[in-house]
């Protein structure tokens, strides 16, 4: 029998959901301590570009003109709702910033 191929995905889905666990748990000291809220972690912000920039290859987008446009307002609709996602009831980042992106 022939193995199976070992699929590579572009965004590691446990990491990426590890970086928020850990950016969430930030936040929350930041704002008991009433310090700043922190910074979006670098590989959090790679991973939703990594989305938004897949989720444009899509057959559906492929006529557009203004792709640019619609990765860059993925973006930023993702960093808007980051917050948003719950960790305690959800643990695939990956489908609900797509989702969020698609929006």
């Amino acid at each position: 029998m022939e193995e199976k191929k070992k699929k590579h995905n572009y965004v590691d889905n446990k990491k990426f959901y590890e970086c928020i666990v850990n950016y969430k748990t930030k936040l929350k000291e930041a704002r008991a301590a009433g310090k700043p809220e922190p910074q979006i972690p670098d590989y959090a912000g790679q991973c939703i570009l990594k989305i938004a920039e897949n989720l444009a290859r899509h057959y559906r987008f492929s006529a557009y003109s203004f792709k640019d446009e619609m990765i860059s307002e993925g973006i930023e609709t993702c960093i808007k709702y980051f917050d948003r996602f719950d960790e305690t009831k959800y643990n695939n980042p990956h489908a609900y910033f797509t989702t969020v992106c698609w929006q």
